[in-house]
């Protein structure tokens, strides 16, 4: 992959922590701005997107 397409940019907050990150590159659909997005529930997430949430909730509480 490219430098330049890497996502190495040292402005990206994921790049400045200590020993690194993670970043998810989200579909439209979860983003909430698909024509395909389900409405948004009363907290303004999506049903995907909440799932979404939920499941890294999970995922990081298993790890500590």
């Amino acid at each position: 992959i490219p430098r330049e397409l890497r996502g190495l940019h040292p402005d990206n907050p994921v790049n400045r922590v200590r020993s690194g990150g993670a970043q998810l590159e989200l579909s439209a659909r979860v983003r909430g701005n698909s024509p395909r997005s389900a409405v948004p529930a009363d907290d303004g997430l999506s049903p995907a997107t909440s799932a979404l949430v939920q499941g890294l909730v999970s995922a990081a509480r298993s790890w500590t």
